[in-house]
């Protein structure tokens, strides 16, 4: 027998039992059997650290971006502790500035002051309803314990995706074909990513080579909005002549209006999914708050036409709302960095508006428990 031959047998017995070794440790320690594990759901969404430098105008705000082991924006928790979630699209998540002075953070600081429970963010970029049901449907049931009490619903923006095409389907078919985001999905809609993401969800080793990197090798975004790209040239033709209408005036401007097929057809899907979220609330013991929107003009036909229907739904089934279309009477154009995103004084002023209402309901609702 050749030393060359004992050589590559040596090799492929070391090889083999490191395979092996791996294989034990990855199904010891990995997630791989756990009931909870979350598969291959979130992956963009959790267990992220990235360090923005922002700059809005004059103002730069350097800061750490961070996303928990539960997908939310927010440190690690005790998901025991957790007693009101908010849900929003990339306008409640508002990435582009420091936590405490997103929205969020602003009315935890006010909260806190009157010794209320935390708002917890699970805001994602780019959900609208369909993704604040499928929430219910994939995500949370994989957080053991969780069950909060309150859940906050910002929305209105993000439901022009389905203007033209109804998703409600996938809610009563799972197997039905229609384009859906993959954001909304919580998911990958291609097979070798969603292989993907399940192995970085589960294998105990890519996590702990995660966690290195998050600590030692972190991402790193700038994104300047300077003065030319502060005021969003980029969305309007005369940037400078933008006017923000408050609620009586857009309520003016769309008295007369007559809806299209199309947009009779939206508003009915709209309504039906406003259903499926709220029973999928109540299914979980907790009590939904809706919020509608504003934009940088106030409101466009499409944002109008949502919020109408958000109140409407609202007041026929005795849901919490704040309407807070009706209460901006003056935004700057300075408020917003691009046509629907805030900037720090845009989140501050939204926060105030907020605040006293969400503060009366939060009291009225624990009262009652």
């Amino acid at each position: 027998m050749s030393i060359l031959y004992k050589l590559t047998k040596t090799f492929f017995i070391n090889i083999l039992l490191i395979l092996l070794s791996i294989i034990v440790l990855e199904l010891i320690l990995g997630d791989w059997l756990k009931k909870d594990s979350f598969g291959n759901l979130l992956r963009s969404h959790k267990d992220k650290k990235v360090n923005y430098t922002i700059k809005f105008g004059s103002k730069t705000f350097k800061y750490e971006y961070k996303r928990n082991q539960y997908g939310f924006r927010e440190d690690n928790f005790n998901p025991q502790e957790v007693k009101i979630v908010f849900l929003g699209g990339s306008t409640g998540n508002e990435a582009f500035l420091p936590y405490e002075l997103t929205i969020v953070g602003k009315l935890n600081s006010y909260l806190k002051k009157k010794k209320l429970p935390k708002i917890y963010n699970a805001s994602v970029d780019g959900h609208s309803s369909v993704g604040f049901i499928n929430n219910f449907y994939k995500w949370f049931p994989k957080i053991n314990n969780f069950k909060p009490k309150i859940y906050i619903i910002y929305l209105g923006i993000n439901e022009r995706y389905y203007l033209k095409k109804n998703p409600n389907i996938i809610f009563k078919n799972k197997s039905a074909k229609i384009n859906i985001d993959d954001f909304e999905l919580l998911e990958a809609q291609t097979r070798n990513k969603r292989f993907v993401d399940y192995l970085k969800n589960n294998s105990f080793l890519l996590k702990k080579g995660k966690i290195i990197q998050l600590k030692y090798f972190p991402k790193e975004i700038n994104t300047n909005y300077d003065d030319d790209k502060f005021f969003p040239g980029y969305s309007f033709d005369q940037n400078k002549d933008i006017k923000f209408l408050n609620n009586q005036e857009i309520n003016n401007k769309f008295k007369n209006i007559i809806l299209t097929k199309i947009e009779e057809n939206y508003l009915k899907s709209l309504y039906e999914r406003l259903e499926i979220l709220t029973e999928a609330i109540k299914e979980n013991d907790a009590i939904p708050i809706y919020i509608n929107q504003i934009m940088i003009s106030g409101q466009n036909r499409n944002l109008y036409l949502t919020n109408k229907k958000i109140e409407e739904y609202c007041k026929n089934n005795n849901i919490y709302f704040v309407n807070l279309a009706s209460k901006v009477d003056h935004m700057d154009i300075t408020d917003f960095y691009d046509s629907i995103h805030t900037t720090d004084t845009g989140s501050q002023k939204i926060s105030n508006l907020l605040k006293n209402d969400l503060e009366k309901i939060i009291k009225e609702i624990f009262d009652k428990t």
